[in-house]
């Protein structure tokens, strides 16, 4: 199912010069240009709702696989829920994750889909950027991961380390990469940037300038039989932890916490307002995840068609409505000011909260025997 590149430049990543076909992996080479351009042909930016799911989107629709984000994002078994620490809770936004940790998703799918990649690491950026290299003129989009504080097109100046973006071409100066769609999709971004955000320790979930590439999609199975697996194994991992930042168990310290924001933090308003923004707009927020699983959802139950999986689809709306409303109540007590409002808010996302358990434990019991 892997779908080579041929002897022709992407639109759009092409600089003066002569264009000639390359023996290496199908993909492109300029002729005159200080270092050759290396470009998969074919490839189609498509960029997503969030990073590491979109990312593997494009990965999967370059070698062949269509599926949708949602869809990607369920065999990933994406749906969670993690505080992650930060260095003061009085002074910073928690971050407060809907998701799996970063590489989970990838991992998780390919246990689900039976497609395999690779996951390369390096301390030196010279061979980073030839590994990834390596990925393009094999025929595939390379899946960086990398801190967002070193990329220019971020208006946001904070560090990130768990973010990835799709690789589709390379010359000696630059690279032309995607993002998701609230970060405006494709970019052209100079190698120095792209080595600085790879190679960057400063933020969350950090890594050694770590590349992911599809090797191989002969023993992928169909999505009938992918699909229970999945499902099973999401909500197992979202109900099972008894860790207090993570799963269902890091929603009821979230709710513990969530009335006491407007005596907890040092600027309240400032940093629910952030929350709220987070929720909606960023890539990890909270929300938006319910809105992909949603939507994975109802794609699942088109190719299994089960009588027990539709009766659960009108939960998971609720769910994600109940995120909206929090969202919508968190921005309302922080514009007023108001310590009631947020009391009223937390109040109303327990029941959203208690409403998300029970679709896990649906999904759990409807999928119980289910194993990748």
């Amino acid at each position: 199912m892997s779908a080579l590149a041929n002897a022709n430049v992407a639109a759009g990543a092409a600089t003066a010069g002569a264009v000639a076909a390359s023996a290496a992996g199908g993909c492109a080479v300029e002729v005159g240009a200080a270092q050759a351009l290396l470009a998969l042909d074919g490839f189609h930016a498509q960029p997503g709702v969030h990073c590491e799911s979109g990312t593997l989107r494009m990965m999967l629709a370059h070698a062949g696989v269509a599926h949708s984000e949602a869809m990607v994002f369920g065999l990933g078994q994406g749906l969670d829920f993690v505080i992650w620490p930060v260095a003061d809770a009085r002074r910073e936004m928690p971050i407060l994750s809907g998701r799996s940790d970063s590489g989970e998703l990838v991992r998780c799918y390919a246990a689900n889909t039976g497609v395999q990649f690779r996951f390369q690491e390096s301390t030196s950026a010279e061979q980073a950027l030839e590994q990834a290299r390596a990925i393009l003129e094999e025929g595939q989009v390379a899946g960086l991961k990398l801190d967002i504080f070193h990329l220019p097109y971020f208006s946001a100046k904070r560090h990130f380390c768990a973010h990835y973006v799709a690789l589709h071409a390379l010359d000696g100066e630059q690279a032309w990469v995607v993002d998701t769609a609230q970060q405006g999709g494709s970019h052209r971004i100079a190698l120095a940037d792209l080595a600085r955000a790879r190679a960057s320790r400063a933020g969350q979930q950090s890594s050694d300038s770590l590349s992911v590439s599809v090797v191989s999609t002969a023993d992928m199975r169909e999505l009938r039989a992918a699909l229970p697996g999945a499902i099973a194994g999401c909500a197992r991992n979202y109900l099972a932890s008894s860790d207090s930042t993570r799963g269902q168990a890091g929603l009821r310290t979230l709710l513990g916490e969530m009335p006491e924001w407007w005596s907890r933090f040092a600027d309240p308003a400032a940093t629910i307002m952030g929350i709220a923004n987070f929720w909606e707009f960023a890539g990890t927020g909270g929300a938006n995840f319910r809105a992909l699983y949603r939507q994975f959802l109802c794609e699942s139950q088109e190719v299994l068609g089960l009588d027990g999986l539709a009766a659960l689809l009108p939960e998971a709306q609720e769910v994600e409505q109940g995120w909206a409303d929090c969202i919508a109540g968190l921005r309302a007590s922080a514009a007023a000011g108001s310590e009631a409002q947020l009391r009223g808010t937390a109040a109303r996302f327990a029941a959203t909260v208690e409403r998300e358990q029970a679709l896990m434990a649906g999904l759990a019991r409807l999928f119980g025997e289910a194993r990748p």
